[in-house]
């Protein structure tokens, strides 16, 4: 729920924020989260992982993975201070430089959160997590929404990003009671083994966001801000699931899987069965994303982003691989297997410039089959490496995602051609949804797919519960 509420809020508040800026604001903004983004992996991952890693934390464990993120964070605003104005003139865009500073105040903020955060993800405090975004993202919403209507363009995203980041510390802080044994002090014994851990679990982050992000740099250099701007909120519709996905996994599922590391076989039917739940979810999402692209542009963002709907549907066969290369991940994680970790997103940075340095120039629909094909070279390699590690090989897994994949195909088939029906889109576009998720829904009920009733069971539980 606080996975999911987020991006949902987050979508709401793009969606209106498009409506009143131009792709050129946004392409702008790209390139400023790149480079914050970046840096802030150092305090991002890596330490705070560690945390969620170790079986028994203690107050001086937190305190000393707390300073270090907080100096980390000292150093990095300072070095962007340093670097803004030569990014900005490689893009050739001087305002590039002035965003860039201003965002750099979020990295302290963020260093001290996600410490926290990595505290509340240990113990479980999803409910906490999920009231301090209730309140502070429509907070930043609003003050976002403001500068908007009153003309301040690309500041209102910046200002978006800010309060957001700053509203998410304070409550952090003010609502999770640390409630460990220990002493608050400074440990030093525990500052090297938390540096090797996080090191390489940077490392991992590190190379992974660089292959993500690789694509936005180079469209923003090699075309106009403007397509950069079609580009990242062509992204923004398939990846709202696909963030909710891998932050349950990162929050939820990597402390759980943690536990299952001495018994191989609990951890692969643990495995299995998450893979066959997120198959049914996601693959009818995306799939139905397909379909329904061109109405929900023209209904939600207006005919001048007419040229995202290219961009959503070919980025939704891309997040179909996501799934599995995300829960992997963390068993990975969890098994603490960070070198086979970094190995993989080694090999994904190899393949992915390779890849663009052969399709950039046919425009940003090939950049992003450019990544469809990095996703599938790295669904492979997964997938041999799970069959060493878990036994769990090409056979399973092909038959723990056909049934959903082919019922998901057959739903597009069938309500795509809904787009040609001569009425307004803003009636075709609930059409599509409605006819799409019964019979997806009815479909699966008859041929009996047990993830239905799994889904069921647990929400049912779930309430009865309560």
């Amino acid at each position: 729920m606080e996975s999911a509420g987020v991006h949902i809020l987050q979508l709401i508040v793009t969606i209106i924020l498009a409506r009143l800026l131009t792709p050129d604001d946004y392409g702008l903004m790209a390139i400023v989260l790149v480079v914050i983004t970046f840096l802030g992996l150092f305090v991002n991952s890596g330490i705070a992982s560690y945390l969620v890693y170790m079986k028994d934390i203690k107050k001086q464990d937190f305190f000393t993975a707390l300073v270090i993120n907080v100096v980390l964070s000292a150093l990095l605003v300072v070095m962007l201070f340093l670097i803004s104005d030569t990014i900005a003139v490689y893009y050739s865009a001087p305002l590039l430089s002035i965003l860039i500073k201003a965002m750099a105040i979020i990295l302290p903020f963020n260093a001290i959160s996600s410490i926290y955060n990595a505290y509340a993800m240990k113990m479980s405090l999803f409910k906490t997590l999920f009231f301090r975004n209730v309140i502070a993202l429509p907070t930043s919403g609003i003050i976002a929404l403001a500068l908007a209507f009153t003309g301040w363009g690309v500041w209102a995203l910046v200002f978006y990003q800010i309060s957001y980041r700053l509203l998410l510390s304070f409550f952090i802080v003010a609502t999770i009671k640390i409630k460990i044994d220990g002493e608050w002090r400074f440990e030093r014994k525990v500052v090297l083994p938390m540096l090797r851990y996080g090191g390489f679990t940077f490392l991992s982050s590190f190379v992974a966001y660089i292959s993500d992000s690789l694509s936005d740099l180079m469209i923003g250099k090699r075309f106009h801000s403007e397509q950069l701007g079609y580009y990242n909120r062509g992204f923004t519709f398939p990846s709202v699931f696909m963030s909710v996905v891998n932050e349950v996994l990162a929050g939820a599922l990597f402390p759980a899987f943690a536990s299952y590391t001495s018994d191989i076989s609990s951890l692969k039917t643990k495995c299995r069965k998450t893979l066959r739940i997120l198959y049914f979810s996601i693959f009818p999402l995306l799939f139905g994303l397909i379909a329904c692209a061109k109405p929900l542009v023209l209904v939600l963002l207006s005919d001048k982003w007419t040229n995202t709907i290219p961009v959503i549907q070919s980025c939704c066969l891309l997040f179909c691989f996501i799934p599995i290369l995300q829960t992997m991940s963390q068993i990975y994680l969890a098994l603490g297997l960070v070198r086979i970790r970094t190995f993989g997103e080694v090999l994904k940075l190899i393949v992915t410039v390779a890849a663009l340095f052969f399709f950039i120039d046919y425009g940003i629909i090939a950049v992003v089959f450019a990544r469809i094909l990095v996703n599938f070279i790295l669904f492979i390699f997964t997938v041999v490496i799970s069959k060493r590690k878990m036994d769990y090989g090409f056979i399973e897994v092909i038959k723990d995602a056909v049934k959903p994949l082919l019922l998901s195909a057959v739903m597009l088939g069938c309500i795509y051609p809904l787009i040609y029906i001569p009425v307004p889109n803003v009636i075709i576009l609930p059409m599509q949804v409605i006819f799409g998720f019964t019979m997806y829904v009815i479909t699966a009920r008859i041929l009996k797919i047990k993830e239905i009733e799994e889904i069921k069971s647990m929400l049912y539980s779930k309430i009865k519960n309560r």
